[in-house]
């Protein structure tokens, strides 16, 4: 087999796991092979014993009922079930330039099919918003039902300051809805206090790809993405009305539920601050070693500075290169990058970046100082 590649697309999907998740899988395969409700044996109590674990550990980083929790197949899952179950015919929604295609395209989607507005917050700059932006708008009028927006950007690596904005929301009586994918298990998120959160399993949570969670603050009164079994033994045509099997139809990916729960142990065990910290000083490593390079023009780059709050991700451009050239390139060098717009829509025009959008670097836990200098190396010479 051919040297593995050097995996530095984390913020796409963390890898390589660790050795717990595929220990998980590898048990439910051999030993356990059921889900949490469609039967009674003793396998289906541990199994379901571990489904309400991965409740609780979930339900701890945002400091909600673990019953809030409703698990599907990922992030986008869950932003469809939030936006396309609370979202009615003519409703207001407020987003940020910061959205991933899981947000931006429900949400115009539902204002294409059902009528309704859409406003992208700030007008202009970089895209990070900040609370006066929303009490300008808001001193328009026009209040919106909903405010839907990103923690950390996929592109930059930004983090917003949601705290007071969210505190604000809530005294005007509008519901929030955070995407969450890039800080959830490197920041600590007890502290928003959003109505909903979309939360995907396979990013920095390290769990399996097609796990994740809607969480919520309250029951709120959202209509069912899916309809269908749920396990009860409840003889009815109609879907249950308690959570969270209210939202939870279909046979679940069992297995990459324990393995999520695995993956999220794990980041409990090393500490999301101390994977954030490794992570981050790999970021600035790159970018000192490249920095010459971008005083004088040759590298364009879009992260973070390292005195703002953020995440691990860089995102830079050749000037000479199409990123997706430059990904080539670096994939035949031994680096696994990624290029293009990240599923990104809105920001790019606000970074200049509408022609092919930036080459994107994301280290991970396992990524080590030794690969970022031969990254630099490649890049140096590419320049």
């Amino acid at each position: 087999m051919d040297e593995p590649t050097i995996h530095l697309d984390n913020a796409a999907t963390s890898w390589p796991k660790p050795p717990a998740v595929l220990e998980s899988f590898q048990e439910w395969f051999l030993e356990l092979g059921v889900d949490a409700s469609r039967g009674g044996s003793g396998r289906h109590l541990i199994v379901s014993q571990r489904i309400e674990a991965l409740r609780l550990q979930l339900a701890r980083l945002v400091a909600v009922n673990p019953k809030n929790v409703l698990l599907g197949s990922g992030a986008t899952q869950a932003c469809n079930l939030f936006l396309k179950g609370f979202f009615k015919p003519g409703m207001r929604a407020w987003t940020s330039a910061w959205e991933h295609n899981a947000v931006a395209r429900p949400l115009m989607g539902l204002v294409r099919r059902r009528g309704g507005q859409v406003v992208i917050l700030p007008e202009e700059g970089s895209g990070l918003l900040k609370l006066k932006d929303l009490q300008d708008r808001f001193a328009l009028g026009g209040k919106p039902d909903l405010l839907a927006l990103n923690h950390a950007s996929n592109v930059t690596g930004e983090v917003q300051d949601l705290t007071p904005i969210l505190a604000w929301a809530r005294e005007q009586g509008i519901v929030t809805f955070v995407d969450v994918a890039q800080s959830a298990g490197r920041l600590d998120l007890t502290s928003l206090g959003a109505d909903a959160y979309a939360v995907p399993g396979h990013k920095g949570l390290m769990g399996p790809p097609g796990v994740g969670a809607l969480i919520l603050r309250d029951h709120l009164d959202l209509t069912p993405l899916l309809e269908g079994g749920t396990g009860s033994t409840r003889a009815s045509d109609a879907m249950p009305e308690e959570f969270p099997q209210a939202h939870e139809a279909g046979t679940p990916n069992t297995p990459g539920l324990l393995a999520w729960l695995a993956g999220i142990e794990w980041v409990l065990q090393q500490g999301q601050s101390a994977l954030l910290d490794h992570e981050l000083s790999l970021v600035d490593l790159l970018r000192a070693e490249l920095a010459d390079l971008e005083s004088d023009g040759r590298v364009r780059i879009h992260a973070a500075k390292p005195d703002q709050r953020r995440v691990a991700v860089l995102s830079l451009v050749l000037p000479q290169l199409d990123p997706a050239e430059l990904a080539l390139i670096l994939d035949q060098e031994g680096f696994g990058t990624r290029a293009g717009y990240h599923c990104a829509p809105w920001i790019h025009e606000r970074l200049g970046t509408q022609q092919g959008g930036t080459l994107r670097v994301s280290p991970g836990p396992f990524n080590q100082e030794s690969e970022i200098r031969s990254l630099a190396t490649v890049l140096r010479n590419l320049a």
